[in-house]
């Protein structure tokens, strides 16, 4: 962007400055002359308020004008561009607030009149909208990430879960009959298939086609196919398979969304009847009894055991 300009006005230097955090520091953020790119490299920045007419446009929030860099009190002589002579510096403003300035700088004496504050304050806003896009795109990109970090962790979860409730790893279909799978599969190809998380083809006698089935970033199993006779795959039948695959994968993450609403459905429905029957008494021991006999029955008979201890027995055995 900062080179896009100098090349369209012709400046000798253009920099894009932005406020830090704390607003107490403008730091250079691009720029297209040769001084600049030394400056970025050592993470060149100016005070806000304190340094050059970049800290005062960034204080102050209106355009300023060196005609002549030698006779400007508020001009900083930078190293990095001995050829300036004449400098203009305008805030960039999103929504009336200032987050950085354009720095423009000429070879010439007098380069800049007032009547080009209006232009390049055109050109100014645009840049603060670009950089605004710009972090509103990176933001809603971090929040996405995070989202689908989220969304896979408790996905992962879910299935974990459920996995351990099934009976059935998986089905297998030969001349037409369909069983449950016994064991894992554990031949070569499938192992590879899921260690390199990408199909696996083996052509010839005994072709085999292996495909990972994803949850999301996680391979948690194998699609795997055989020919009775000697085969050479081809990219239609690759194709067809691994669509079959992913079209199973959102298959599956659907169904687990939809077991996994189901599940937390029935807690809060079983926490509620057993709050319910808790409270439909105001007597001591039979709250107690009923807590530990609703919950014993909800979990399946296990051992259930409430008990309350005295306020000196508490406190005594915290001293």
């Amino acid at each position: 962007l900062a080179s896009l300009i100098s090349e369209q006005f012709g400046f000798y230097h253009t920099g894009i400055f932005l406020l830090d955090k704390d607003r107490t520091n403008a730091v250079l953020r691009a720029a297209n002359s040769e001084g600049g790119k030394r400056m970025l490299a050592r993470g060149h920045k100016l005070q806000v308020g304190q340094t050059g007419m970049v800290g005062f446009v960034s204080a102050i929030g209106t355009p300023r004008i060196a005609l002549d860099v030698g006779d400007d009190a508020v001009y900083f002589d930078n190293p990095d561009l001995p050829n300036t002579r004449s400098e203009m510096a305008l805030p960039l403003r999103v929504a009336n607030e200032i987050i950085g300035v354009l720095d423009v700088q000429s070879i010439v004496s007098n380069a800049f009149q007032e009547e080009d504050i209006e232009t390049l304050s055109t050109l100014a806003d645009q840049v603060a909208i670009a950089i605004q896009n710009a972090r509103t795109y990176e933001k809603m990109q971090e929040l996405v990430k995070e989202a689908q970090k989220e969304s896979a962790a408790y996905l992962q979860d879910t299935w974990r879960v459920l996995q351990s409730e099934e009976t059935a790893i998986g089905y297998q279909v030969n001349n037409g009959k369909v069983n449950p799978l016994n064991r894992p599969l554990t031949s070569v190809h499938v192992k590879k298939a899921m260690k390199e998380r990408q199909t696996v083809t083996e052509s010839g006698r005994n072709a085999a086609l292996a495909i990972p089935i994803r949850l999301r970033e996680e391979v948690i199993g194998v699609m795997d196919i055989h020919t009775p006779a000697e085969h050479e795959w081809d990219e239609d039948e690759v194709d067809i398979a691994e669509a079959v695959a992913d079209r199973l994968s959102l298959a599956l993450e659907t169904s687990l969304l939809l077991k996994s609403t189901q599940r937390r459905a029935e807690i809060e429905r079983i926490t509620a009847d057993i709050s319910g029957k808790i409270g439909a008494t105001t007597q001591f021991d039979s709250i107690l009894r009923t807590a530990a006999e609703e919950l014993s029955r909800v979990l399946g008979g296990s051992e259930v055991l409430v008990q309350i201890q005295s306020l000196e027995t508490t406190n005594g055995a915290g001293s």
